[in-house]
């Protein structure tokens, strides 16, 4: 990294940068002097040896990127390169997957879960975050368990409800929380062969942990005995009582709350059952946390102490491209690591501000290049120079569909000589 003498600027060859969509909307005209006035927070624009904007990639020559991080902070200038010698890598917004383990019944097939009368079980989850952790290490893995029981006439049915009910409770408070408004480790649901009947209208008031629904119009044709889907993920509950609009459960409601949860009678009852665990995303601040990790977990149920055999299936997680979490944990790497405290805004418990925003996703591109040019030295000798820079480009969408944003993006970036479609 190599300082010029300029209070305005600075130069280094090893960045990443997050440009918001937002911030961009007025940049400098083609063949003006960039600065940190005229060049929005969050921008970058291709500028030549003098640091006037071009408004395309030249076929020849030396040019730079300038950044932002706005009026008040000195702009960012990459060093100079040879144009012809940039290598450039594209990579589209891919979502997170989180981990999906079901044992029993998958969803098809002819899987299911064991029928075994008057026996006592021990359910376990063992935490495995070791081997799904961005930018570190995690910390020891964490054990939950519960126990039930069968009955002396049991069934796959039986044995899904009581197994997911034991387990809830440790799954959902496997971290300090006072308030079970949500899952927290991982969501547990009761997957069946059975036809799902029509939602019923107005959908139910439904609380984490309660035994207890309250149906907002009416509850059809639902009576004691009956096994009934709560929720768009089709999570089967058995039905103690009906009393009015209220419905008392079997077992532990395991969504969130809502005010108006679908509710779905489940009118030929299967006699396949499974038991489906999908890790959920961790909570996550950069300001709080150094690393960034997603639930992995190995799930055994015992019956005296000896595994039972079930018919089981996992599909690991994995970590996305663009994402917040990944984009906010190499922009504030970049921050920190930086020494120039003019760069940073320092605030209580938030010593970096950053512009990643939790909301969005991002496209990448990154641009590299090595080669001997004007370095842009104190003395204006030749010298080699290298860098790679990484610009996180925001997409105002969710997913792929929203990539033109991107693309557009790239375009400020590298001119309009860039091919779009690309991001």
């Amino acid at each position: 990294m190599s300082f010029n003498s300029s209070m305005y600027s600075r130069k280094m060859g090893f960045a990443s940068f997050v440009i918001p969509a937002s911030n961009v909307a007025s940049l400098p005209a083609a063949g003006a002097v960039v600065t940190n006035i005229n060049l929005p927070r969050g921008a970058a624009v291709l500028v030549d040896k003098a640091g006037k904007r071009l408004a395309a990639m030249p076929t020849t020559g030396v040019a730079k990127f300038a950044y932002s991080h706005g009026s008040t902070k000195p702009l960012i200038f990459t060093q100079l390169f040879d144009v012809t010698k940039l290598v450039l890598t594209k990579q589209k917004f891919i979502s997170d997957a989180e981990q999906v383990t079901t044992l029993g019944y998958q969803g098809s097939g002819s899987a299911n879960l064991p029928v075994i009368n008057s026996s006592n079980f021990g359910i376990y989850i063992r935490q495995e975050q070791d081997d799904y952790v961005y930018g570190g290490n995690a910390s020891m893995a964490i054990h939950m368990q519960g126990q039930f029981n069968t009955s002396a006439s049991s069934s796959a049915r039986e044995f899904a409800l009581r197994a997911a009910d034991a387990i809830f409770e440790s799954v959902n408070n496997w971290v300090s929380e006072t308030s079970n408004s949500k899952p927290s480790y991982a969501r547990i649901k009761v997957i069946t062969d059975g036809t799902v009947g029509a939602a019923i209208a107005g959908g139910a008031i439904v609380s984490n942990g309660s035994k207890t629904i309250v149906m907002n119009t009416g509850v059809g044709t639902i009576v004691a005995g009956d096994t009934i889907s709560i929720g768009s993920t089709t999570d089967a509950y058995s039905v103690v009582s009906v009393s009015g609009l209220t419905i008392t459960l079997g077992e532990k409601f395991r969504g969130p709350n809502a005010a108006a949860e679908t509710v779905n009678e489940i009118t030929t009852v299967g006699g396949l059952y499974g038991i489906q665990f999908t890790g959920i995303n961790n909570e996550f601040d950069p300001y709080l946390f150094s690393n960034y990790s997603k639930n992995s977990f190995s799930v055994i149920i015992q019956k005296e102490g000896v595994p039972v055999v079930i018919t089981n299936s996992t599909t690991q997680p994995k970590f996305g491209v663009g994402t917040y979490e990944t984009v906010v944990m190499e922009e504030k790497a970049f921050m920190e690591n930086n020494t120039d405290a003019t760069l940073t805004t320092f605030i209580p418990n938030k010593p970096v501000e950053l512009l990643a925003d939790p909301t969005k996703n991002y496209s990448i591109l990154d641009i590299k290049w090595t080669d001997q040019v004007d370095a842009d030295t104190p003395l204006g000798t030749l010298g080699r120079t290298f860098g790679n820079v990484r610009f996180m480009l925001e997409l105002t969408g969710a997913s792929v569909a929203a990539s033109t944003v991107g693309d557009a993006l790239a375009e400020t970036v590298l001119g309009t000589a860039y091919a779009t479609g690309d991001l």
